[in-house]
């Protein structure tokens, strides 16, 4: 091979090679970004799960407080109550 060849030839190497290098960095930047919406879906779902444990306390804190104010009170305690 001819040394003109050949400066040609490593040229283009080095071209190809710095190409590819930077060709990897922006795929590690994708590969961020994907991570990323990944743990904001996880975050996300978390949230949700929280909203709705906190709804399920609320709701049976109301049923009980229906359930208490629509149940009679028997006459035995009500007249244990007022001897209290």
């Amino acid at each position: 091979m001819m040394k003109i060849h050949r400066n040609g030839f490593r040229r283009t190497l080095k071209s190809r090679q710095a190409e590819l290098e930077n060709g990897g960095r922006i795929r590690e930047a994708f590969a961020i970004d994907t991570s990323l919406e990944e743990l904001d879906g996880i975050q996300h779902t978390q949230e949700c799960y929280f909203a709705i444990c906190a709804l399920e306390r609320e709701s049976m804190r109301l049923r009980v407080k229906y359930g208490l104010v629509s149940r009679p009170i028997p006459l035995e305690s009500a007249s244990t109550a007022n001897r209290i």
